[in-house]
């Protein structure tokens, strides 16, 4: 899985608008790589476990461990549902 600027040194990763576009960027492939690897009907809330678990250990290791859920994708899906059920102002 190539992503490309993210390894170059010049790619400005430190101005946080390049950061957040390149971080959605290589979350959306491994949202994809997941979607590829789970049974065919899986609920997106498990494909995106896996996602968050391949961002968080890197997507080889996933795979070679047989990995779909970790402590960190169900910190990060219990802050986004906490998030999207809080009332908007």
């Amino acid at each position: 899985m190539s992503h490309g600027a993210v390894t170059r040194p010049d790619a400005g990763l430190f101005d946080p608008k390049t950061n957040l576009d390149y971080g959605c960027r290589i979350l959306r492939e491994y949202r994809d790589w997941a979607a590829r690897r789970m049974p065919k009907g899986s609920p997106e809330r498990a494909i995106w476990h896996k996602a968050l678990t391949a961002y968080n250990f890197g997507p080889i290791a996933v795979a070679h461990r047989g990995l779909y859920r970790s402590r960190y994708s169900a910190k990060v899906m219990r802050s986004y549902e906490q998030a999207s059920d809080a009332p908007r102002r």
